[in-house]
């Protein structure tokens, strides 16, 4: 890893660490969303947190999308299991 690389990777790690809402929210830009959330985290019954609340996510358009357009647009890839 170059020198750039390094600091560009440190900025994004300190980001996620010290600004977990501001980092997910980037993140789920790439994802498709019924309904798109009304904040990133909620906290307000903390020790309990609810992410993206409001949001609608609808994980079999979102992969559909990825798995017919690959080479499209540059989407983060989701992996789902079911047990």
């Amino acid at each position: 890893m170059n020198m750039a690389d390094q600091l560009k990777f440190k900025e994004v790690y300190s980001q996620s660490i010290n600004q977990p809402d501001i980092f997910w929210g980037k993140a789920a830009e790439d994802v498709i969303w019924n309904k798109k959330w009304d904040k990133v985290l909620d906290d307000s019954k903390k020790p309990f947190y609810h992410w993206f609340a409001g949001g609608e996510l609808n994980t079999v358009t979102t992969l559909s999308t990825i798995r017919l357009n690959p080479g499209g647009e540059n989407r983060r890839q989701l992996f789902m299991t079911a047990r």
